[in-house]
């Protein structure tokens, strides 16, 4: 199975929530075709007029030809930039009279990188403005579940003013637009929508590798204390200290197990009537 390093672990019957899907205007180049299976060069810009390179495989019985194509909800992937056309049928040729091949002649406008997905949130900003969106998509048979990642904001306009994002840790579904390429397979894109779908489960985050609590993460938080707690070491005492408290306790418990014997109580003393017999005298 081919996957990314995040997936290697994953067996090939395994199934994640997440997902990354993408369209926008790409420029197919040269194929390099094995038993109806296509590995095709394509080029794609961005809203800064950034080329970016990806790969795009599919299955078809013909090679497509090459020139621009309209793509829609392609499942992408960032480690590398991959896309995983399902069916040869997805792609729609733009006509070479309106490709914009032709200098001053007709053309449609280009159309911004679009991508929609699940993911998890891995990291916010303090304001929740802006935050890092990981997940892993499935593309084909041949590369099977591949991983990406995401720098998303709200743009800085007045209806995105009172927007925020949920916290680490949880499952949003979100729309964004690609502005730039920000090096190390990742993106930075304008974040239209998100929505909060829950918490991620847990194999997800170890997946991608979600796994250091998060600062605004109370409840981690609080475990994190708690187990701190528990496994805090014990004052060590002075050897001598623990001798003479355990000479003392001895003696208190032999103390305590002899039987006293009762308190001796003075009686009083009777005078005794005289033996010496008087006298006339007396």
């Amino acid at each position: 199975m081919s996957s990314s390093p995040t997936s290697t672990s994953s067996t090939k019957n395994t199934k994640w929530v997440t997902h990354l899907a993408l369209s926008a205007d790409v420029i197919l180049g040269k194929p390099k075709s094995e038993n109806c299976v296509h590995e095709i060069d394509c080029t794609f810009d961005d809203s800064q007029g950034q080329i970016h390179k990806v790969a795009l495989n599919c299955w078809a019985r013909d090679v497509p030809e090459q020139g621009v194509y309209i793509l829609v909800n392609v499942p992408f992937a960032t480690h590398p930039l991959r896309l995983g056309l399902p069916d040869i049928a997805c792609l729609r040729q733009i006509p070479d009279e309106l490709d914009g091949s032709e200098v001053g002649g007709v053309t449609l406008p280009a159309a911004p990188v679009f991508l929609t997905g699940i993911g998890v949130i891995h990291s916010t900003s303090p304001d929740r403005k802006s935050v890092v969106i990981k997940g892993l998509t499935y593309l084909n048979k041949t590369h099977q579940w591949q991983s990406w990642t995401l720098n998303s904001a709200f743009p800085d306009t007045p209806k995105y003013s009172v927007w925020t994002a949920p916290g680490p840790r949880n499952l949003v579904s979100f729309d964004c637009t690609v502005i730039s390429e920000a090096g190390h397979h990742t993106f930075d894109t304008a974040l239209n929508r998100i929505t909060l779908l829950g918490p991620a489960p847990a194999p997800l985050l170890q997946a991608l590798g979600v796994v250091s609590p998060a600062t605004d993460d109370r409840a981690e938080r609080i475990r994190q204390a708690r187990a701190a707690r528990q496994a805090r070491p014990t004052t060590p005492t002075n050897p001598a200290e623990v001798k003479d408290s355990n000479g003392l306790a001895a003696v208190a418990e032999g103390e305590a197990d002899t039987p006293k014997s009762p308190a001796v109580v003075p009686r009083a003393v009777t005078p005794t009537p005289s033996q010496r017999k008087r006298g006339r005298h007396d």
